[in-house]
């Protein structure tokens, strides 16, 4: 199938004025499997120029057969991280109905659920047992669950070949072959763009000030500043120390995981005799970590209110001025951070810690750990009834900067535009009632991920710090030219020897519910004081291993194994940890004038 162009906005919307308001369903997507993992990462965009492109003025030429022309087909899409659609939804899916039908020669309609990140994954889980999904948009890691089940998902070679004639110019090749089956396409995914999403710490300067202490550097004196916050009650007489910006999910299985995550010789070690140091488990049920996090909460330094916190809690909390530290994404600080300190509490002053904080008198642990390879990946289920629906609409999502800003953002002129000096200006009123949701989309490619995020920031608007869209866009693990090899001026982070490995878990994957469960249930319990540290870890490891764990361990065995001959320039330690290469220049943005 050649490239068409694109459906001129405009014109098309002269036409659809009376569609605003329409109901919609929600949706989201995964991932699938892959041959051998490359040794090079995808390369990064070149830096985005700072004027916006003009519009292109396409012809459009209709198809000479509409497939599904009798009858419309729906096509059912779960994408993560929504709370529901905008009055203006129906109208953007308007849009790119009306593009896949002139375009791709399709004559669907892709329904769109999603749901918080907090709720997300129950709802994927319902949705498959019920086949009330058709595809679905998720990380890689969780992706893999799914794919491995064999009959679940379906390959998307055919449909790649007729309707996906820019997917290979925009994604790299190692979007497909890491989920790729018997040579076959099962997935289309992007490699992280950024080094983690959500293993920083944001503080309040303002209540540093008024205990004379600086900017912490290490988790023991971040545990000094947080004891102070609390014992001189800085919020008043609720003060909370430190909270997570996205909801208890996040103190199990994220935070604070690279200081206390296992050295690349250790990782050897570890697997040579079978034990886990997965992302997922093996970095979260760090003893050391889970006694950190049990005094924190034991002593109120931590939100007590955790395991039932959501992002929205949390945020309110922020407004009334009672949080002085938050575990949060990399954005918080010229985000949501930002806007509190503007709209709402000029008082408040936050900046993030960076370098991330470390162990004393311990070097380079200083570090986050770095996240999956994966971090959205959009897999079709084996029942749908219209699977090129979607892989069109990822073509299509990704074909032109017109199309990815209109999905990912809404019209121009309407709900955003850009500024004089080129940047995004949102029009939309603040979440979570947005006339558009920006759920109507896909997985996205490197190039306009890049050039999205690289967009001079608006004069109006000026980020609070601007080092850390550098550093976190910056030199890391996956723009690497060459995997293997730091690049000078890295974000600190550290990874897992077998990072890359193109993992298929064709035997453990049923049990991944069931693991993912019991450390949530034994790191929660752990942190909250019902079981003592060394022998609740002991007890979750027990319990880990007999409901598949040790199927799991055996899988990771065989495959490192055979990556590992495949790649013998991975097995290098410095390959994950150099920490000459390392960027940990201190600098925080000027104190505001009060």
């Amino acid at each position: 199938m050649s490239a068409r162009s694109t459906i001129k906005r405009r014109e098309f919307l002269k036409g659809s004025a009376g569609v605003i308001g329409a109901g919609l369903l929600a949706g989201c997507a995964p991932s699938a499997t892959p041959a051998a993992a490359p040794t090079t990462a995808p390369a990064t965009a070149a830096p985005v120029a700072t004027t916006a492109p003009a519009a292109a003025t396409p012809v459009v030429t209709a198809p000479a057969v509409l497939k599904y022309g009798d009858k419309m087909c729906i096509h059912h899409h779960m994408t993560g991280g929504h709370i529901g659609p905008g009055p203006d939804d129906q109208l953007i899916i308007e849009i790119q109905q009306e593009a896949l039908r002139n375009e791709y020669g399709l004559n669907v309609s892709i329904e769109f659920e999603s749901a918080p990140w907090s709720d997300f994954d129950p709802l994927v889980v319902t949705r498959l047992e019920t086949k009330a999904c058709d595809s679905i948009e998720r990380d890689g890691a969780s992706a893999l669950r799914w794919l491995a089940d064999e009959g679940l998902m379906q390959d998307i070679e055919s449909y790649c070949q007729e309707y996906g004639p820019h997917l290979a110019d925009e994604f790299p090749q190692a979007a497909f072959d890491y989920f790729a089956k018997d040579g076959k396409r099962r997935a289309i995914s992007n490699f992280y763009s950024t080094p983690v999403d959500c293993e920083f710490i944001s503080i309040r300067r303002d209540w540093l000030d008024r205990i004379d202490r600086d900017v912490p550097q290490t988790i023991e004196d971040l545990e000094e500043c947080l004891r102070l916050f609390k014992e001189k009650s800085l919020g008043g007489d609720v003060t909370i120390p430190i909270s997570p910006e996205l909801g208890g999910w996040l103190i199990p299985s994220y935070v604070l995981q690279g200081p206390f995550a296992p050295e690349p010789d250790e990782q050897l070690s570890m697997l040579e005799n079978g034990q886990d140091f997965q992302y997922e488990h093996g970095c979260a049920m760090r003893e050391e970590r889970l006694e950190l996090l049990q005094r924190w909460h034991r002593d109120g330094l931590l939100n007590p209110e955790w395991p039932t916190f959501k992002s929205e809690d949390n945020q309110a909390a922020v407004d009334k001025g009672i949080v002085g530290c938050m575990f949060c994404g990399w954005w918080a600080t010229n985000g949501s951070l930002l806007t509190t300190e503007r709209e709402i509490d000029p008082t408040q002053d936050w900046v993030q810690i960076y370098p991330p904080v470390s162990l004393k008198g311990r070097p380079e642990t200083g570090r986050i750990l770095t996240e999956v390879p994966l971090e959205r990946t959009v897999v079709v289920t084996s029942w749908a009834n219209c699977p090129e629906a979607i892989i069109a609409f990822c073509d299509w999502n990704n074909a032109t900067w017109e199309n990815y800003m209109l999905s990912m953002f809404g019209i121009e002129g309407k709900h955003w535009k850009w500024g004089d000096n080129g940047c995004y200006v949102d029009l939309r009123s603040n979440p979570p009632n947005q006339e558009y949701s920006g759920m109507c989309r896909v997985v996205w490619s490197p190039k306009w991920q890049m050039k999205y995020q690289t967009l001079p920031p608006c004069p109006d608007n000026m980020p609070k710090d601007p080092n850390i869209t550098a550093r976190i866009y910056g030199p890391h693990i996956y723009n690497r030219p060459q995997t293997n090899v730091p690049q000078a001026n890295e974000y600190p982070t550290l990874t897992r020897l077998y990072h890359f490995v193109p993992w298929n878990w064709v035997q453990s994957a049923q049990f991944e519910p069931d693991l993912i469960a019991l450390r949530d249930e034994y790191a929660t319990k752990i942190i909250k004081g019902e079981l003592e540290v060394t022998a609740g870890v002991r007890e979750f490891w027990d319990q880990w291993m007999a409901s598949g764990g040790d199927v799991r361990l055996q899988e990771i065995t065989d495959q490192y194994a055979a990556y590992a001959t495949q790649h013998p320039e991975m097995t290098d330690p410095k390959a994950f940890l150099a920490p000459e290469s390392w960027n940990t220049t201190i600098e925080y943005p000027e104190r505001p004038v009060r």
